[in-house]
């Protein structure tokens, strides 16, 4: 995701949920801005998945010293492929879970 947001705390866990129709070995989540939420490039691998609804996502923690903080967010394989970017969120307060439904090519919110 290109173009920022912030993350302002909510009192609960925040996660980036994504289901991932890519077919990537690898699903890594890459959040800049203000500052590098899991370090340097790649990001941090997804760290489990979970079933809602009857389907898989994988997912992501956000740390809670990202609050208040603006972001950007970029989805990649740590092997020199991501998803272009994306204005998806551009302007929001990010104060809850977020889902994404990504491929090789595209991101876009679940329908």
């Amino acid at each position: 995701i290109k173009d920022d947001f912030t993350w302002e705390e909510s009192g609960l866990a925040t996660r980036i949920y994504v289901e991932d129709k890519t077919e990537w070995d690898n699903l890594f989540v890459y959040i800049w801005g203000t500052t590098e939420v899991f370090g340097g490039w790649p990001g941090t691998a997804v760290t489990g998945t979970q079933t809602i609804d009857g389907k898989v996502w994988k997912y992501a923690e956000v740390p809670a010293d990202c609050f208040g903080n603006s972001v950007n967010i970029i989805f990649n394989n740590n092997d020199g492929t991501q998803v272009e970017n994306f204005d998806i969120l551009k302007g929001q307060t990010a104060n809850k879970d977020f889902f994404f439904v990504i491929t090789t090519d595209s991101a876009a919110l679940p329908e």
